[in-house]
């Protein structure tokens, strides 16, 4: 046990499992103040699902609204990269003939010179 912490002190460890128990009782801690804030609203049950499904709706609006968002700058960005393939592509394929060419003509003198 004190040669872990001594490790974990070392690599950083301890410092990560720290964290990641704040975070998850950060997130327990949410969801409980949630959980409590539903059951001692002063409001009616029927009224709290209502807001819940309004909530519900909005929240998928905005997910499709971002997806579709995201949707567009992904195809742009493969666009634009497709488009940056095909030019080195056919950049390479212009060096490739040209030294074709010089092979060619280096192979000719060769044979004349013979």
């Amino acid at each position: 046990m004190f040669f872990e912490e001594i490790i974990g002190a070392f690599t950083g460890q301890n410092r990560r499992t720290r964290r990641r128990q704040v975070c998850i009782g950060i997130t327990l801690g949410a969801v409980g103040g949630a959980v409590l804030g539903l059951l001692f609203a002063p409001q009616s049950g029927k009224e709290t699902r209502e807001q819940i499904a309004e909530a519900t709706v909005k929240g998928a609006k905005v997910v499709k609204d971002v997806s579709v968002k995201a949707g567009k700058a992904i195809k742009e960005k493969a666009e634009e990269t497709a488009e940056a393939v095909a030019k080195k592509a056919r950049g390479l394929a212009r060096e490739a003939r040209l030294k074709e060419k010089e092979a060619e003509e280096e192979i000719e003198e060769e044979d004349e010179e013979k």
